[in-house]
């Protein structure tokens, strides 16, 4: 019997052959996949980078038009409330002028302001002030009255005047009236008799 046995060193050869270019092939993948990896992980940080910026950007230019906006509303607030004091502080003047006026036609006249009560002021539709004035004639004779009535705030700072006329009214009676604000006005404001004559 044929006993021959086959080299032993042949199919080790064989699988050595075989080996080192799957060795080399799986390094290759295992390279590759490590490029890739890289790859990804750095587009993904380039575009979180991206995105964060931008969206600091859109941050930075939303502040900016929101405090410019906020800038442009305080001005125009602004400019309206020193519109608004100037023309409330024009019809004071011009009311003043017009107390002055009617007291200096008051020839002869006495002053009557203990002759003269406020009632409760009540706001009329259109904001202004109307407070009911009442006039005690304790002199011997029929008179009239000319009497200014202040509106004044918290802090007896003039808000608006007015001028009113009541009578004639006889001896021992009285004689009501009416003032109203030329003014809409607000907050805690306070009537009083500012002046009054009686002639």
């Amino acid at each position: 019997m044929d006993r021959r046995t086959p080299p032993p060193a042949t199919v080790p050869r064989r699988l050595r052959a075989l080996a080192a270019p799957l060795a080399l092939a799986t390094g290759a993948a295992l390279f590759s996949g490590s490029a890739l990896t890289g790859c990804s992980s750095s587009t993904k940080s380039t575009t979180s980078s991206a995105s964060s910026s931008a969206a600091s950007a859109a941050r930075s230019a939303l502040s900016s038009i929101a405090a410019s906006a906020g800038t442009q509303a305080a001005s125009a607030a602004s400019s309206a409330l020193s519109a608004a004091a100037s023309a409330g502080s024009s019809v004071i003047a011009s009311a003043q002028s017009q107390a002055a006026s009617a007291f200096a036609s008051a020839t002869g006249g006495v002053n009557a302001t203990q002759n003269v009560s406020l009632g409760a002021a009540v706001t009329t539709s259109d904001g202004k002030l109307q407070v009911p004035v009442t006039v005690t004639n304790n002199g011997s004779g029929s008179a009239s009255y000319i009497i200014q009535v202040a509106f004044k705030n918290a802090s007896g700072a003039l808000q608006d005047t007015t001028v009113l006329t009541v009578g004639p009214v006889a001896a021992g009676q009285t004689g009501t009236g009416t003032a109203v604000s030329h003014l809409a006005l607000s907050g805690a404001i306070t009537p009083s008799v500012e002046t009054a004559l009686r002639y």
